[in-house]
C-alpha cells in the first residue's frame, strides 16, 4: 500500500503514481475558477482569446512570424524558380539519363528535414567547403536547407504535371 500523499488520501496517492490525479485536480480547478467556461468556447470566444493571446505577445512574437514567413516565402520562391524548369525539361523532353534524374528527384522528395539539416550544417561550418561564408544559423542558412527540402518536391509535381 503507498503511503498518503501530503495532505491528502491513500487513493490520491494511488491516482498520483498513476498520473491521473493531475487530471482529475486540473478539472476540479477548472470547474471551481471558471464556472461558465463553456460559454467562452463558441466560436466567437475562442476566436477572440486566441487572437487577444497572439496580439498581447507584442513585437517580438511579429517578428518571429515575420521571419519564419520570409524565410519560407523566399525558400519556395527559390524552390520554384529552380524546380518548375527542371520538372518542365524532365516532363517534356527525353534525352539519355532523364530516367536516373526522375528517380533521384522522387527519392529527394523523402529527404528527411534533418538530414538536410545536417548536410548544410557540414557544408558552412568552419571547416567545411563554404565555411568562409560565415552564414551557419542564420536566416540565409535556413533558406538554403528550406531550397534543399522544396525543390526536389516543386520539379517532381512540375514534371508529373507535364
Amino acid at each position: 500500500m503507498l503511503p498518503p500523499a501530503r495532505g491528502g488520501t491513500a487513493g490520491c496517492a494511488v491516482l498520483q503514481g498513476s498520473g491521473l490525479f493531475a487530471a482529475f485536480e486540473s478539472r476540479y480547478w477548472m470547474a471551481k475558477n471558471y464556472q461558465n467556461f463553456g460559454d467562452k468556447m463558441t466560436d466567437y470566444g475562442l476566436l477572440s482569446s486566441i487572437w487577444q493571446f497572439f496580439t498581447s505577445l507584442g513585437d517580438e512574437f511579429t517578428g518571429i512570424v515575420g521571419l519564419s514567413l520570409a524565410v519560407s516565402g523566399s525558400a519556395v520562391v527559390i524552390g520554384a524558380l529552380i524546380g518548375v524548369p527542371l520538372g518542365a525539361l524532365l516532363g517534356l523532353k527525353r534525352f539519355p539519363g532523364r530516367k536516373v534524374l526522375l528517380r533521384l528527384i522522387y527519392t529527394l522528395m523523402s529527404l528527411p528535414p534533418v538530414l538536410a539539416g545536417l548536410v548544410v550544417y557540414m557544408v558552412f561550418c568552419r571547416n567545411g567547403p563554404l565555411g568562409f561564408l560565415n552564414i551557419l544559423f542564420t536566416p540565409a542558412a535556413m533558406i538554403v536547407a528550406q531550397v534543399l527540402l522544396a525543390t526536389p518536391i516543386i520539379a517532381g509535381i512540375s514534371a508529373a504535371a507535364v
